[in-house]
């Protein structure tokens, strides 16, 4: 237990306010026993700023007048000496996208090159590629599915398998394609009885998968839940074995097959490292985008 302005706080208010919004050591010590207050000031920063003065605070490394709630500076981790300033948090960056970004395709493009230019705004640039393709998913996209094959290298030592042989996408033969209808987004529940075409987003804390999409294309037998991973991550990514076991308290048809979608910008491969066991009866699968489908040309300067 510490002492802040405004009287003690606990150990778990410290840690929801940096989980949910990764506040620096300055702001947990201001707002760990009021987090409302907190989102609320970066909610009305986010608001108060336009994109142009968000791009030129972005970009100067001078002392400024910069949102403190929604933008930090951070020294590189390969130099203690050079820093750059990045969006605070994923709820910081989910407001940039609600206020300013959602119906303005150049100002994604924008900030998404400025993000993935460097280590220290690239989990910036991860996050506006995962609320992207969200957005993308539910507009009534037409996605195309490689096989994303089993490592036949794996160590019979180890319990996991290893899914990265990317053949099928470098090949870009003959494709799955399956082509999405138009969707709100809704909330995901432990037990949600899943309805077809439905879009549906769990809580930030469930683990695996970052979307789900129960989809019955007219000319196949069985339902498909698409269980989509959404990721710029380059090395590898880890399928939680807690995930997998919350899909299967989801209500689907007893006959649904189910496909693991990995969703990164094109030319990012990683390994997709799943428990021994899970991925026997699920497909695993390979979504490249490339910027052109991010970002058309057709919607720049919307």
């Amino acid at each position: 237990m510490g002492l802040a302005r405004g009287g003690p706080y606990e150990e778990s208010q410290l840690r929801n306010l940096y989980n949910t919004c990764s506040a620096s050591p300055r702001e947990l010590a201001r707002y760990a026993h009021r987090p409302d207050e907190y989102e609320a000031g970066a909610a009305q920063q986010e608001e108060a700023i336009q994109p142009d003065a968000l791009r030129f605070a972005l970009l100067s490394l001078d002392s400024d007048d910069s949102p403190d709630l929604i933008m930090r500076m951070e020294l590189f981790p390969t130099s203690r000496s050079r820093c750059q300033k990045t969006i605070t948090s994923p709820d910081a960056l989910e407001l940039l996208w609600d206020r300013h970004l959602k119906n303005a395709t150049a100002g994604m493009e924008y900030f998404y090159n400025v993000f993935q230019g460097s280590s220290v705004t690239a989990p910036a640039a991860g996050g506006l590629f995962e609320l992207r393709m969200h957005q993308l998913f539910r507009q009534g996209y037409s996605l195309k599915l490689f096989p994303l094959g089993r490592s036949q290298a794996t160590s019979k030592d180890l319990d996991v398998d290893v899914y990265n042989d990317y053949t099928a996408s470098h090949k870009e033969e003959s494709p799955k394609v399956l082509h999405l209808t138009v969707s709100e987004e809704y909330p995901l529940d432990e037990g949600t009885k899943l309805q077809a075409d439905r879009y549906y987003r769990p809580p930030k804390c469930f683990p695996t998968i970052d979307s789900l999409l129960l989809v019955h294309p007219t000319d196949e037998p069985s339902p498909i839940l698409l269980m989509f991973q959404i990721t710029r991550n380059k090395r590898s990514h880890d399928v939680k074995k807690s995930g997998l076991d919350k899909i299967n308290k989801l209500k689907f048809p007893s006959n649904t097959r189910r496909y693991y979608v990995a969703v990164t910008p094109l030319g990012i491969e990683p390994r997709i490292e799943v428990p021994k066991g899970p991925f026997k009866k699920v497909g695993v699968f390979h979504h490249p985008v490339s910027n052109d489908t991010l970002f058309p040309r057709s919607t720049v300067g919307e």
